[in-house]
């Protein structure tokens, strides 16, 4: 997601996400040597919920880490 594209992309997804397809929360995961998808992550405010299971990536026996982002409610 070179030049911050994914980023803007996630948060011009969010309000869409909560207002036309009532969603309350998403979820994510990602390798724990994934340093830059974490960083990713915490910049959109997806908050680390927990760290289960394993996988190889690019060789390696890694944890993985689970991510959810939960949306606010729609205020009436």
């Amino acid at each position: 997601m070179a030049n911050g594209w994914g980023v803007k992309a996630v948060q011009a997804l969010l309000p869409y996400a909560k207002k036309q397809l009532a969603i309350r929360c998403l979820c994510t995961e990602t390798n724990a040597t994934n340093t830059r998808a974490q960083k990713i992550l915490t910049k959109l405010s997806f908050q680390q919920i927990s760290q289960n299971g394993t996988d190889m990536y690019r060789g390696e026996q890694t944890h993985l880490l689970q991510y959810e982002h939960v949306l606010k409610a729609l205020s009436l």
